[in-house]
């Protein structure tokens, strides 16, 4: 620590009624007051809203005891000079920690600044008072040129905000009057990071679980119905309803968790909505066994948004809400629904693909089958601004505008993979075609060799919806057909597409 400087003194001369033996004038000088304080330094403090201040007890002289210190603060300016600190506000307006009391000159001392604002920079400025009805007061200077309290500011920490993760396994069990709750207990955050303890839980961790309730899954208030501890992981509607829908919210002491998947009362399916808060997945209670363990959570795809691309939404499933699960898909088919904008009789372009305006009777939904997108169509709602697709799928899926007939039509974009491997290991043991049948049309396909000799036919897949796919496992018969090329053959509605396969052995 560096000396104190003499920033308030009294000069007291005291000449002798007689000349010194050495023929000189004898001067003597003392000096009474409080010295300045010349290095506070302030730094964050130990916790969120803290400031910690550190400075060297200045050397005060002949002044009235006891001492005091006065400490100005202020969050918007620095403070330079005494005039500075004279119109600054006093500590107490920001904080109700203890001034300490001078200690002897030249010690450290210290105090820590509590109760600040988190994200924020202090300044401060201290000087010392006696205790006289005009008390004698120390000066107070920052400069940098004389390396005087160069460092009296510092920021407080902002504090982390680590929610948890989203509660997962909502279940939902009904009588005409009541529905119960239930769900898995939370024991991550939402980083994947575990809890120290999952069985007992600190508020940092988890401090509560939230229930809210409403008519609807999209478009409808979301009303709070409760709270309960971290060791409850049920609770029960008294006052259901057919009509109500639920969803799940944990917390802790830093913020909220995002939404659980929704539970609908009547069906009892599971409902996921989109980021936009107005597209949704519907999946069939008969395919929710499955997903007891896992969130799906939606999230936007802004950068796949330009040329005919009107919207892109990711639906991600992850194991106890953390755990990717890139290969999950639903059991059977769940009701996707895609929202888009509209302006009169047209379709409202993004302003991050403005050529992507169109007509609604020309969008059209593509799937991301890791490999390249696939067209699924879809069938139009232009009433509530929506695309209906039937899918197993979760992944990637983007709403586009593309031509469309109004008639069955077939491309080789709606075949799913060119090469089939009909060996049991669940990768491409089987090709789906997807078309566009917007009558709902009768449509068959056929499988032909080389040769023109007719193979075999296609199938429609339970998982998949029967009025645009149809299937081929590569096999006639029940036996799976030889390695090589063969040509599939898709009609309805007097139309016929082909192309051809490949079967890998």
């Amino acid at each position: 620590m560096k000396a104190a400087a003499a920033a308030f003194c009294l000069a007291v001369f005291t000449v002798p009624a007689f000349p010194a033996q050495s023929g000189s004038l004898a001067l003597h000088v003392n000096f009474q007051g409080v010295l300045m304080v010349t290095d506070l330094t302030a730094s964050t403090g130990p916790t969120s809203g803290d400031i910690t201040l550190q400075w060297t007890a200045p050397r005060y002289t002949g002044s009235s005891l006891p001492m005091t210190y006065q400490i100005r603060a202020s969050s918007s300016a620095n403070i330079n000079t005494t005039g500075d600190f004279n119109a600054a506000q006093a500590l107490s307006a920001f904080s109700t920690a203890t001034i300490p009391a001078p200690a002897a000159a030249g010690s450290t001392q210290s105090m820590v600044v509590t109760g600040l604002n988190p994200c924020t920079v202090y300044y401060f400025a201290i000087r010392g008072a006696d205790s006289n009805a005009t008390p004698a007061l120390g000066a107070w200077l920052r400069s940098v040129p004389q390396n005087f309290n160069v460092n009296n500011f510092a920021a407080t920490d902002c504090p982390v905000i680590r929610p948890p993760v989203a509660p997962v396994g909502l279940d939902i069990q009904i009588t005409t009057a009541t529905a119960r709750l239930s769900w898995l207990p939370v024991t991550y955050f939402w980083d994947g990071v575990a809890f120290a303890d999952p069985n007992a839980p600190v508020a940092e961790e988890l401090s509560a679980y939230h229930v809210y309730r409403a008519t609807a899954p999209t478009r409808a208030a979301w009303n709070w119905m409760g709270q309960v501890s971290t060791g409850t992981w049920s609770w029960t509607d008294l006052s259901s309803g057919s009509k109500y829908y639920y969803k799940v919210r944990a917390q802790n002491s830093s913020a909220f968790s995002a939404d659980s998947m929704i539970r609908a009362q009547q069906t009892q399916n599971i409902w996921v909505v989109g980021y936009d808060g107005l597209s949704t997945l519907e999946i069939p209670v008969a395919w929710t066994v499955a997903l007891s363990s896992y969130n799906i959570a939606t999230s936007s795809m802004t950068g796949n948004v330009k040329g005919r691309v009107l919207k892109s939404i990711n639906f991600d499933a992850k194991k106890y809400g953390i755990q990717a699960a890139p290969d999950m898909e639903l059991g059977g088919l769940g009701n996707l629904l895609l929202r888009f904008d509209k302006s009169g009789s047209g379709v409202v372009a993004s302003v991050l693909a403005p050529e992507a305006a169109a007509l609604p009777e020309n969008l059209s939904v593509f799937w991301y089958n890791g490999g390249k997108w696939l067209q699924l169509y879809g069938r139009l709602d232009s009433a509530n601004q929506l695309m209906y697709v039937q899918t197993k799928y979760l992944g990637q899926f983007q709403l586009r505008s593309a031509e469309r007939v109004g008639a069955f039509v077939f491309n080789a974009a709606g075949v799913s993979n060119r090469t089939i491997t009909p060996n049991g290991d669940g990768k491409n043991d089987t090709v789906v075609f997807t078309f566009d049948n917007p009558q709902f049309s009768e449509v068959t396909g056929k499988i032909f060799d080389l040769k023109g000799a007719f193979v075999g036919g296609m199938s429609s897949d339970p998982s998949l919806d029967p009025s645009t796919t149809l299937i081929w496992d590569g096999r006639a018969g029940g036996r799976v057909v030889p390695g090589g090329v063969y040509i599939y053959q898709i009609s309805a509605e007097g139309r016929t597409f082909t192309g051809t396969v490949v079967v890998i052995k």
